[in-house]
């Protein structure tokens, strides 16, 4: 089955090209795209919006923002929106 797969893109493309469609084809087998869990999530949306402003994606320079408080309080899954909507 890969074989097929860089026969067909080996044809046209640079090496590079191909090992990354190869480990990109690989990938979508072995990693199902999960279906969101941070959809219809209740009293987060000012968090999620606080921190997208703040990591301003507009920039074109490095962010990084910590997330710190109790345990239990959503802070993984304020994290896990944010990524989820900039991805």
């Amino acid at each position: 089955m890969v074989w097929l797969v860089a026969a067909s893109f080996l044809l046209n493309r640079h090496e590079a090209s191909l090992v990354e469609n190869i480990a990109q084809h690989i990938h979508r087998k072995l990693v199902p795209k999960l279906p969101s869990c941070t959809e219809n999530l209740v009293g987060i949306s000012s968090n999620v919006e606080e921190v997208h402003k703040l990591v301003g994606m507009q920039l074109n320079d490095v962010r990084f923002i910590g997330i710190w408080g109790m345990g239990g309080i959503g802070k993984s899954t304020i994290a896990r929106a944010v990524y989820e909507a900039i991805q």
